[in-house]
């Protein structure tokens, strides 16, 4: 449902210097950019933008709906390893709807934080929790010295102009719709439903 260019790009982790955040939270931050570490979950390199799910070359040639739903970057992630007490995020959103009517802020545009103990399974340690286009958040804070993995996940959804429209009239909230976005959802949905209903009723 992405239509341009992903200024997620921007997304950054941010780890602290362990002997300097304490006394310093505010200006000891060490920004990277998530594109310096290796994303994973993508199939290819070759994509339009950085967080695509399919290459460049399978524009038009696939169904437009695929295409539209390969530009989301659900399941991408990045893998890291962190010796700091606090982590920080941030991320820009191409629109400015940032829920779904069937799903919350934080599953649509917000981010997952994983954590790998000495022992045992990867554990949910934070989220991400989007209040605009534009983020900075402070994960997570108050952890034990010691080097750890950690895996972020990606926002599932970046954009939803397909289903309410990109104008600001299809939502009251950027969440519940309006009669206009409902006509958008239905009319967004018939166009993928149709030949599917078609293609049963021959059966």
């Amino acid at each position: 449902m992405l239509r341009f260019l992903l200024c997620l790009a921007v997304l950054a982790c941010a780890i602290p210097h362990a002997d300097l955040a304490a006394a310093e939270p505010a200006t000891s931050l060490t920004w990277t950019d998530i594109r310096e570490l290796e994303v994973e979950g993508q199939g290819w390199t070759d994509t339009q933008a950085p967080y695509d799910r399919l290459p460049a070359k399978a524009d038009g040639k696939v169904r437009a709906a695929v295409w539209s739903l390969s530009r989301h970057s659900a399941g991408l992630c990045v893998r890291f390893v962190a010796d700091a007490p606090e982590i920080h995020a941030r991320w820009v959103l191409a629109s400015s709807n940032l829920a779904m009517p069937h799903m919350a802020a934080t599953g649509v545009s917000g981010l997952d934080l994983y954590v790998k103990p000495e022992r045992g399974p990867w554990r949910w340690l934070a989220v991400g929790r989007p209040e605009s286009q534009t983020n900075t958040s402070r994960l997570v804070a108050g952890l034990p010295s010691g080097k750890r993995e950690y895996l972020l996940y990606l926002p599932l959804y970046l954009k939803g102009a397909d289903l309410l429209g990109d104008d600001g009239e299809g939502t009251v909230d950027s969440s519940h719709p309006t009669d206009l976005g409902f006509m958008r959802q239905a009319d967004a949905l018939a166009r993928v439903l149709g030949p599917l209903l078609k293609q049963a009723t021959r059966q």
